[in-house]
């Protein structure tokens, strides 16, 4: 009966440590069925928040242009002493920046700032200076995609209180809520003109840059590594055999649209190995001006817009860009 008792014993034992490892395993498994469940939870709310950002624009009511050019907007703008920049869009197609010259009272001269209209509550907001400008010349406003900075260029001083510069740099702010954050100098700047930004979808940012020893505008780039824009580089002999001025860089750095001196916006598209292919003239549907300047194509580079100088006035224009691809 001894012998019996200590079997019954052994058995309730390994009843006990079986029910417990049991219960372990389901509580390990349903641990692991709740994290692989949380990561697709995770992964869905992710793809929502990239896809969720749509460009959706109603160009403040005004129809959209078929295959030639068509003034934009020329009712919010006519109030402007001098049109300085095409307009930026934000990605979701709230917000509209751009740059226009104003006069200073009590003078003859003239300054740049940066203006802006919201869609708020099924309408443009009235157009009104951006919080960071007004005080020094401020101009073509660039939004990256990602909605997080805005980039620009202005003659204000490096530190506060300094004397204005007599050359333009780079400079950005960052997106607090509904507003801007103080304007951050790019490091690379000189005390030569650095003007015009574009900024890619990996944050690369090119730029005109009128530099002692080249003389005239041309093209640079800057690539940005470990939060730090690298020294700028000339985008090669290819593009900058001549005055070059107002890029705008596409999205993936597929295709470059830029100014010439007192001639058309021209395109060149970049080749498998890198370089820059031969440029090309973007026609007579586009270059009918004096001059055009200011190339920008939408978030979703559905719309190109660019000034042209036309009757002793510079005004903004945009066109479908479907006739760039083909």
């Amino acid at each position: 009966m001894k012998f019996s008792g200590n079997i019954l014993v052994f058995i309730l034992i390994v009843l006990f440590v079986f029910i417990q490892c049991t219960s372990k395993t389901e509580s390990n498994q349903n641990q692991q069925e709740n994290s692989v469940s949380n990561k697709i939870d995770h992964k869905a709310e992710d793809k929502e928040e990239l896809t969720s950002v749509i460009f959706e624009c109603n160009y403040f009511n005004n129809p959209k242009p078929s295959l030639k050019a068509e003034l934009f907007a020329p009712d919010i703008f006519v109030n402007e002493d001098h049109q300085h920049s095409s307009p930026c869009f934000s990605p979701d197609g709230k917000e509209i920046y751009w740059s226009s010259g104003i006069r200073v009272k009590n003078t003859k001269s003239r300054k740049q700032v940066i203006y802006f209209s919201r869609y708020e509550d099924g309408k443009w907001s009235n157009p009104e200076i951006v919080s960071f400008s007004g005080d020094y010349s401020d101009g073509g406003p660039f939004i990256t995609y990602d909605n997080k900075k805005m980039f620009f260029y202005s003659n204000r001083p490096i530190t506060q209180g300094a004397k204005i510069k007599s050359d333009d740099d780079i400079w950005y702010v960052e997106r607090v809520d509904l507003n801007w954050s103080e304007p951050i100098r790019l490091q690379f700047n000189t005390d030569f003109n650095e003007t015009m930004p574009s900024v890619s979808e990996k944050g690369t940012v090119y730029f005109a840059a009128q530099y002692k020893e080249e003389g005239s505008f041309h093209i640079y780039y800057s690539e940005l590594k470990d939060g730090l824009y690298e020294q700028p580089r000339s985008i090669g002999p290819s593009i900058n055999n001549d005055f070059r001025m107002s890029p705008y860089i596409a999205p993936d750095e597929s295709y470059i649209i830029y100014a010439t001196l007192n001639a058309p916006l021209k395109i060149s598209f970049r080749n498998a190995d890198g370089s820059w292919g031969k440029h090309r003239s973007l026609g007579s549907i586009i270059n009918t001006g004096k001059s055009q300047r200011f190339p920008m194509l939408t978030p979703d580079s559905k719309y190109l817009f660019f000034t042209s100088y036309k009757g002793g006035k510079e005004e903004r224009y945009w066109i479908d860009a479907e006739f760039l691809f083909k």
